[in-house]
């Protein structure tokens, strides 16, 4: 846990107090509530999956990983939506294809757990170039990601008026769930942690990322 950071915003830099630059990580889905407290732009959950799930995505052609973008989406639909995405892809069907849908949907459910909203947007999105590579924070107030295939999110924090990064400060594994502040963040507070996907251009990697934003008509406060 970057502590050292939560210190400095409160005595420090002036400036910083207005800024969560905190980068906190954990072994349990419960380091993903720290995201409320002051000073956390970003919460991070290291965890392992079955390794035999990773295997099996890691090794299915990309035709065959399934994209989805859903927007105002009832938690009841979730299921649904999922298996569409899957037989659009031809996702090959087995107990790999189940774990990996009852994994989705429980990253939902921690996700309504701690934000709790009755709609959310869902993607699924299959990259195979360098999209979003540039820092940069959410317009929304708050996003989880898990990237399911290939290398993950990495994160940096804000420099200045302008926000440009910082050198690395700490980046997802495969698997991994993490949660971070949007620019519309409830509060006097903003997030000063910024994220990117990383460049994969040329590699012939090909990443398989989830993303989980609240959708609300109008903003909720989480606090």
């Amino acid at each position: 846990m970057t502590h050292d950071l939560l210190d400095r915003l409160s005595t420090e830099d002036p400036e910083a107090r207005y800024l969560a630059q905190g980068i906190l990580q954990g072994s349990t889905a419960n380091v993903l509530r720290s995201l409320k407290a002051p000073g956390v732009g970003a919460s991070l959950w290291q965890r392992r999956l079955p390794a035999g799930l990773l295997d099996w995505l890691d090794h299915l052609p990309p035709a065959r990983l399934p994209a989805l973008r859903a927007e105002c989406l009832a938690l009841r639909d979730v299921t649904r939506v999922l298996e569409r995405s899957f037989a659009d892809a031809r996702t090959p069907d087995g107990p790999e294809r189940r774990a990996f849908q009852a994994d989705i949907e429980y990253l939902v459910g921690v996700f309504v757990d701690i934000f709790p909203v009755t709609r959310l947007n869902l993607r699924l999105d299959v990259i195979e170039n360098d999209a979003c590579r540039r820092f940069h924070i959410d317009r929304l107030q708050a996003r989880m990601l898990c990237t399911y295939r290939g290398e993950a999110t990495q994160f940096a924090l804000a420099s200045g008026t302008q926000g440009t990064a910082t050198d690395i400060m700490a980046q997802l594994g495969t698997g991994d769930v993490g949660l971070m502040r949007g620019t519309l963040w409830p509060g006097q507070e903003g997030s000063g942690v910024l994220h990117r996907s990383p460049p994969i251009s040329g590699t012939g990697q090909t990443r398989l990322l989830l993303v989980i934003d609240p959708w609300e008509e109008r903003p909720t406060r989480f606090h």
